[in-house]
């Protein structure tokens, strides 16, 4: 009877160990690396996708609003003045040499009206003078009738060198005068020249706000001016999505355009890094964009992530448990289910592609769709 009894209990040790050992056997085995069998079914051809090797790209999009790489700020430096008329506003088109504003000097002003009044005095001397010297030449004349030969020979010279006298003065008052209308013209025109003139074809960014007449400083900025012959972008790169010289794809309104990114902050220090960049348009383009135009900008980028690696249509993937599953149909038609790993930038991608690191082969027939 012991003896029975001892052969059950190794009988039973042996079963224990054997079924603890296939325990140990089956939780060696991760689950997600076992192919799980899905029922077969007939799937048409439109229904699979290859896994292809190629490039995995990602688009990027952005906002963007107009940009003028050349500005000119408008001012006159020598003396302070008082502006008389605008003649342009904020938005307005203008071309080279238009002119945009006129103002006087304070020096100027005061040098003419002097110069005005001075001429009016001369004037004025003038035919004072000449008349008190006819009237004195009158008075000779008259006297010299009453005179005998001898004193009217003396008197009538005493009158002609009196003419004479009369002839040089009214010669040096109409020289005097003509020298001051001379600077009063000058002194005009110069008042009419000073004028701020558009020095490019462009569009008034800024105007000076003062009342007409009012004194400006010398130096002060009265006018800001974009040139229009050079248009670029700015937009936002938050991060860092587009890359320096990278093409892109500008869309202005219902119009399309080619272009670079001519300035990114990636390629700067971390230090002098912003979240902005600038867009260039490709040369050979007639980019025509009305500034006072709201138009909606829109500008697309594709960036190459990673190249040569296993590409997959997006619509292949099944999220289970927070792990991405494939469908693998089999050269006899089986279909299994199997987990794959995706590559870490697909989260920036466009969505129509996927990245495969691990998990199929290149050739594989995927089931799109559940």
């Amino acid at each position: 009877m012991y003896r029975n009894k001892g052969f059950f209990c190794l009988l039973l040790t042996l079963t224990l160990l054997i079924g603890l050992t296939a325990c140990s056997e089956k939780k060696e085995q991760p689950a997600d690396l076992i192919e799980q069998d899905v029922k077969t079914e007939k799937v048409s051809n439109d229904r699979l996708s290859t896994v292809e090797r190629g490039d995995y790209i990602i688009e990027s999009r952005t906002g963007g609003t107009i940009y003028f790489p050349v500005t000119a700020e408008l001012a006159w430096d020598k003396e302070d003045f008082r502006y008389e008329e605008i003649l342009v506003e904020k938005g307005d088109q203008v071309s080279e040499g238009d002119v945009l504003m006129s103002f006087v000097t304070d020096s100027e002003n005061v040098q003419l009206e002097e110069d005005k009044l001075k001429l009016e005095r001369l004037t004025e001397e003038k035919e004072v003078g000449i008349q008190e010297r006819q009237e004195d030449i009158q008075k000779a004349t008259e006297e010299s009738w009453k005179m005998s030969s001898y004193a009217w020979v003396r008197q009538n010279c005493q009158i002609q060198s009196m003419q004479s006298a009369l002839d040089q003065y009214i010669c040096e008052m109409d020289y005097q005068i003509e020298l001051l209308k001379e600077e009063i013209s000058e002194l005009e025109k110069e008042e009419t020249e000073r004028t701020i003139t558009a020095p490019f074809n462009g569009v008034i960014d800024s105007v000076i706000i003062a009342e007409p007449g009012g004194k400006v400083k010398a130096g002060e900025t009265l006018i800001t001016i974009n040139a229009t012959d050079r248009i670029a972008l700015a937009a936002e790169n938050p991060r860092g999505a587009f890359q320096y010289h990278q093409a892109v794809t500008v869309t202005v309104g219902s119009q399309s355009y080619t272009g670079r990114v001519a300035a990114a902050s990636n390629v700067l220090p971390a230090d002098y890094q912003t979240e902005y960049m600038v867009i260039q348009f490709d040369e050979g383009q007639e980019v025509e964009i009305d500034t006072n135009h709201p138009y909606s900008i829109q500008i697309v980028g594709e960036t190459t992530i990673a190249r040569n690696v296993l590409i997959v249509d997006s619509n292949t993937l099944s999220l289970d448990g927070g792990k991405y599953y494939v469908q693998i149909m089999e050269d006899d038609g089986a279909i299994h289910r199997r987990p794959v790993t995706i590559g870490s930038s697909n989260m920036n991608g466009n969505g129509t592609v996927v990245w495969i690191t691990d998990g199929v082969e290149e050739g594989d027939k995927l089931v799109v769709g559940k």
